[in-house]
């Protein structure tokens, strides 16, 4: 999986609607330098989790 923010969302999106419940990143693999893999992580922590954080959120009012 790679791409924007909003690519990653779609992926997961997917797999969401298969039933996945739970997902493993492994973002540190092959020869990322150190600030790429930190990016990598900061991009998804802003991104990708708060936008399922808040479905989530939305589905148990």
């Amino acid at each position: 999986m790679w791409g924007t923010p909003d690519q990653c969302i779609e992926f997961f999106e997917r797999y969401e609607e298969m039933g996945v419940e739970q997902v493993f990143l492994l973002s540190a693999i092959g020869p990322a330098k150190h600030e790429e893999v930190m990016n990598t992580l900061t991009m998804f922590g802003k991104h990708v989790i708060p936008h399922f954080k808040a479905k989530e959120n939305a589905g148990n009012r």
